[in-house]
């Protein structure tokens, strides 16, 4: 269709005025077989539309009727809706000696795992065990020890409830960075709350386990999940905030031709054809 291109061209046929019959269904025609070849090319493009190729498509269009070149869908066939699955933040909370420098110092080592989500200049510089953040490093290991604690939701309860008894009033950015230098993520912690209602417990998502489905319209969202997602990620659940409705139309997935491999017998007799057909070429070409 193209001149001195070798792209699949796809014509379209669109109307709001449909007879009954056609309303809400979609026709598509496979016409990659039906071409003349040109006698001479004319850049990339060697085959072209005769008339006879044209009549027959039109008339397979006309036909509406489903044939090995010619399916017919409803409009919800191609649409799907693409749900965003998440996954519950699980954080281990752990006071070391060297979160603490961190801490105290303003820097992050190159091995934390969060040191990008805290940025440099919001950290006080300078401090010393008499400021405010000496103080609460102090209120940190008295609480929490050097032990690993699985439980987030716990140990924020529990600092919180220590800062109040010590009259210390921290911003949100002072809450941010204790909690991204004494956390990292790991998978057999408790899931993070995120807030409790009267009726669930919503839990605070992981951007990096976050994931997507393409549901088929004609598909229950539900069903599709418990089907397809649960079994494999038991703690995800779906953000329904996110949900949109796409459209697509793969001819290659309704029009696909499966052709079977070659046996190992014919690769073998064509292995050996060309060992024979090259008998002695290597020779020669050493001997010169």
């Amino acid at each position: 269709m193209f001149y001195n291109t070798g792209i699949a061209t796809y014509i379209w046929v669109l109307s709001n005025r449909k007879p009954e019959h056609r309303r809400g269904k979609v026709q598509l025609i496979d016409a990659t077989e039906w071409y003349g070849k040109l006698r001479k090319n004319l850049g990339k493009k060697n085959c072209q539309l005769t008339q006879a190729d044209i009549q027959r498509i039109t008339e397979t269009f006309l036909a509406f009727q489903e044939t090995e070149q010619s399916n017919i869908f409803d409009n919800e066939d191609f649409g799907y809706h693409k749900i965003t699955v998440d996954r519950p933040l699980r954080l281990t909370f752990k006071v070391t000696p060297e979160r603490g420098e961190q801490f105290l110092a303003g820097s992050f080592s190159n091995s934390s795992p969060k040191k990008d989500s805290v940025k440099q200049q919001e950290i006080p510089l300078n401090i010393t065990s008499n400021t405010k953040y000496g103080v609460i490093f102090g209120i940190l290991k008295d609480l929490f020890g050097s032990e690993a604690h699985k439980d987030f939701n716990r140990v924020k309860q529990e600092f919180e409830k220590a800062l109040k008894a010590e009259e210390i009033k921290l911003t949100a950015k002072d809450l941010k960075l204790v909690y991204d230098t004494f956390t990292e993520k790991d998978e057999t912690a408790e899931p993070v709350i995120k807030k409790k209602t009267k009726d669930a417990v919503v839990y605070e998502p992981d951007s990096e386990l976050r994931d997507t489905e393409n549901v088929p319209l004609k598909e229950d969202i539900e069903d599709y999940f418990a089907r397809e997602v649960l079994p494999h990620v038991p703690d995800a659940w779906i953000d329904y905030e996110k949900t949109v409705r796409g459209y697509e139309i793969s001819f290659t997935k309704y029009f696909y031709k499966f052709k079977p491999l070659r046996s190992l017998e014919e690769i073998a007799a064509d292995i050996l054809a060309l060992e024979a057909e090259t008998e002695g070429v290597l020779k020669a070409i050493i001997s010169e």
